[in-house]
């Protein structure tokens, strides 16, 4: 007879299998449509051969994406590692400091997340114009390192406060400085929310569309324009090549995907390091 504990834990298991099965299906269906012919998605039933997986191949010899691929890379890139470095910083200064004015300046962090993002777009836009950036990347990198290091500040002081005070006056007396506390102890073990909080900035980032459309030009914009240019050029076409946007579809998620994929492994590795107490 199968105990209670082992029936729920079976329908827990059952409902998370048939929840994720919802979730990737539709991808699923994606990928297998932006394989097929242009004239197969006008036919009532789909044919299941044959595949032509050289639409992948389209998306960077006829649509040209590879450059806006690599300039939303740089982006996100550049821009993620600027946010975690920035709120790590000052997630440890408001977590461990003690100075003056800490609970004003964090309250003012906190205050921040309540500043819509669309009030900030023609100041900075102002800024970036003065500074002479618009149309280069860095537009599109500077202003965007403060759009989530407020909420990612606050997340990570509070994991880094859930960390025992010991391990930092055993450190200081073996004669560890700050930084080396900072790096070799409260990283490691904060690690499982770090990388959480560096898959939610590099999403946010590499699906950012408004900024980088106003600020951008030409060969610097980035994949998510260049996939609604895309869309837009379709449309004006008496035959809309469905495949091939689905195709662009799918490969733009291929950052997204490996990112989070890496962050799950980190995440697997930092809640081992950390329940080491």
């Amino acid at each position: 007879m199968i105990s209670p504990e082992r029936a729920l834990r079976n329908a827990m298991w059952a409902a998370a299998s048939l929840l994720g099965a919802a979730v990737f299906f539709p991808f699923l269906i994606g990928v297998y449509a932006a394989m097929l012919a242009p004239s197969d998605m006008m036919a009532r039933s789909l044919p299941l051969w044959p595949l032509h997986p050289e639409n992948f191949v389209r998306v960077f010899t006829e649509v040209g994406l590879a450059p806006y691929f690599v300039n939303s890379i740089i982006i996100a890139g550049i821009t993620t590692c600027g946010t975690m470095l920035t709120s790590i910083l000052a997630a440890y200064a408001f977590a461990r400091m003690e100075f003056s004015g800490r609970t004003i300046l964090f309250w003012g962090v906190l205050g921040t997340l309540t500043i819509p993002e669309l009030i900030c777009i023609i100041p900075n836009y102002l800024l970036m114009a003065k500074l002479k950036l618009i149309p280069s990347l860095w537009a599109a990198i500077i202003p965007q390192l403060a759009v989530s290091s407020g909420f990612i500040t606050f997340f990570l002081r509070q994991h880094f406060m859930a960390v025992p005070k010991a391990y930092d006056e055993a450190a200081r007396l073996d004669g560890a400085r700050t930084m080396k506390i900072l790096i070799d102890i409260i990283v490691p073990m904060s690690w499982p929310a770090i990388a959480s909080m560096a898959l939610y900035a590099f999403i946010a980032q590499w699906n950012a569309y408004l900024w980088p459309l106003i600020v951008l030009r030409g060969d610097t914009q980035t994949v998510q324009i260049a996939l609604s240019n895309l869309q837009a050029a379709m449309r004006e076409q008496p035959f809309i090549d469905w495949p091939l946007i689905l195709a662009a579809s799918c490969v733009v998620l291929v950052p997204s995907v490996l990112f989070f994929l890496f962050a799950e492994r980190q995440l697997v590795r930092g809640m081992g390091i950390s329940g080491v107490k």
